[in-house]
């Protein structure tokens, strides 16, 4: 599946944006939803992360941003356990 159909598939579950924030609990619900998501699609997980990441705006944004760097640099994976333990 190419990745143009498959945001568009993901897209049609309506994922909610993400903007960051100091509340830990907004933070897991969103997170929870992501999952589930996921759980449905059977993406791929560096696929995974790409689309999340997509969901992000503001301030958590900027977050990813500086943990894309570092992943770079230290050559980390994409993988859904790196990205859920950073965030």
């Amino acid at each position: 599946m190419g990745q143009d159909r498959a945001l568009e598939r993901f897209q049609k579950f309506f994922p909610p944006k993400f903007l960051g924030g100091p509340d830990p609990e907004a933070a897991e619900r969103w997170l929870e939803t992501m999952i589930n998501i996921f759980a449905a699609l059977n993406y791929t997980e560096d696929r995974q992360v790409h689309f999340t990441v997509f969901q992000f705006e503001g301030p958590a944004r900027v977050w990813w941003n500086v943990i894309r760097v570092k992943w770079e640099r230290e050559g980390t994976a994409w993988t859904w356990v790196n990205f859920v333990r950073e965030f």
